[in-house]
């Protein structure tokens, strides 16, 4: 009759599933992640603007625009006055630049 010697260490075990784990010849999945495309933010409409007046001196220029006077650099339904001329104003809010004539 053989003898059997035990052999000391741990044999390998079976998973819950009833195999031996992952197994090394398959290839690993890749996962891949699709993110939905960020839409594009859309321009604020544009606020109903009129040049009502101008004013042109060597010293200043202002600008009556919806009834208010602005000066270069000021601000008019959040746009910069850019440019007072005697026939234009020129606004800008940093995306858009708008023209005004009388």
């Amino acid at each position: 009759m053989a003898r059997y010697q035990q052999l000391q260490g741990s044999a390998p075990q079976l998973d819950s599933s009833g195999g031996w784990g992952r197994d090394p010849f398959r290839q690993p999945v890749d996962v891949v992640v699709r993110r939905r495309p960020v839409p594009e933010p859309q321009p604020k409409p544009l606020p109903e603007l009129r040049l009502n007046a101008v004013m042109v001196n060597p010293d200043n220029a202002v600008a009556v625009i919806n009834g208010e006077e602005v000066v270069l650099n000021g601000q008019v339904e959040g746009f910069a006055v850019t440019e007072i001329s005697p026939e234009r104003v020129l606004l800008s809010d940093g995306q858009r630049t708008v023209e005004l004539r009388l």
